[in-house]
Order: structure tokens, then C-alpha cells, then sequence
């Protein structure tokens, strides 16, 4: 089995804080993360 590369590890990383972040309050971090989503898409459709 090969390790993961950086990329892979970030990524992982990133989706394990989304959901932590969304098991604290899902009523009021759901709207603050698509917000931040929609601002990310928006950056790299530039």
C-alpha cells in the first residue's frame, strides 16, 4: 500500500474539519460554509 502524497493528506484534513465544524452547530455552520464555498468557486473561476 503506498503512502498518501501531500495533496491527498490536506484533503483529507480539510474534510475532517468541515464535518468537526458541522457536528458542533449544524443549524449555523451550514450557511457559514456554503457561504465560504461559494467564495472559493468564485476565486478559482477566475
Amino acid at each position: 500500500m503506498r503512502d498518501k502524497t501531500m495533496k491527498e493528506n490536506m484533503q483529507a484534513f480539510a474534510v475532517k474539519q468541515i464535518l468537526k465544524y458541522l457536528d458542533e452547530d449544524p443549524d449555523k455552520s451550514m450557511p457559514n460554509l456554503l457561504e465560504w464555498a461559494d467564495k472559493y468557486v468564485y476565486i478559482l473561476r477566475r
